[in-house]
């Protein structure tokens, strides 16, 4: 898979894949697309949600998390869900974008922070445009790869055969979001095995950065 491709877009393959398997070639987007319409079910005293299929990664990794305040997995998801049935139904997942009134911080493309533009566009309530569809598949495809923390917010996934690491920054006030960047490491002291199985600090462990 591409290397170019910011946390959000990786993982929205990824999830797209997940969601499409099994099916015929001519109706992967359409089985895609009506698993991300599924209702999602918020969950008491835990982050994730009940869903196309149930979400743990925000309780897992916490570091992962980029929302706050009022905001809830199941409030993101619901809110781009009614994005996404406003497009037509053969609309290219990857391609569609609307307005909304607060980012999740799942993807930079729509998540600035004050330094970039100015101003804060969620004190003031500013709509900004969003990637629905990519964020909903990227949501999806988290939950299908091990995941692995570096440090609080220094986090990663494995997938394909690699270990990919991002950061997720912080945004105005107690709002974060993943970056853009997306690194690919090749363990060199640690079996892929091992490196699957971790979920706090890599520690002794060493880790090549590749790309």
């Amino acid at each position: 898979m591409k290397t170019d491709l910011s946390p959000v877009e990786y993982l929205a393959r990824v999830g797209f894949d997940d969601l499409a398997l099994g099916a015929p070639d001519e109706h992967r987007a359409q089985r895609v697309r009506a698993g991300l319409l599924q209702s999602a079910e918020a969950i008491p005293d835990v982050l994730g949600v009940r869903w196309v299929r149930r979400i743990t990664w925000p309780d897992r990794v916490r570091g992962l998390v980029p929302w706050a305040g009022q905001q809830s997995l199941s409030r993101i998801i619901s809110a781009r869900q009614k994005l996404l049935r406003a497009v037509s139904d053969d609309a290219d997942l990857f391609q569609v974008k609307a307005p909304i009134v607060g980012a999740s911080g799942l993807d930079p493309w729509s998540a600035p922070i004050s330094m970039e533009t100015g101003f804060s566009t969620s004190k003031l309530g500013m709509a900004i445009m969003c990637r629905p569809a990519i964020e909903l598949l990227a949501i999806v495809g988290l939950e299908s790869v091990p995941l692995v923390s570096f440090s609080w917010r220094d986090v990663g996934f494995v997938h394909a055969g690699d270990v990919w690491r991002f950061d997720v920054e912080k945004r105005d006030g107690s709002y974060s979001r993943w970056s853009s960047r997306l690194r690919v490491l090749t363990a060199t002291a640690v079996a892929l095995r091992d490196l699957t199985r971790l979920t706090e600090a890599l520690g002794g462990y060493e880790a090549e950065e590749r790309g």
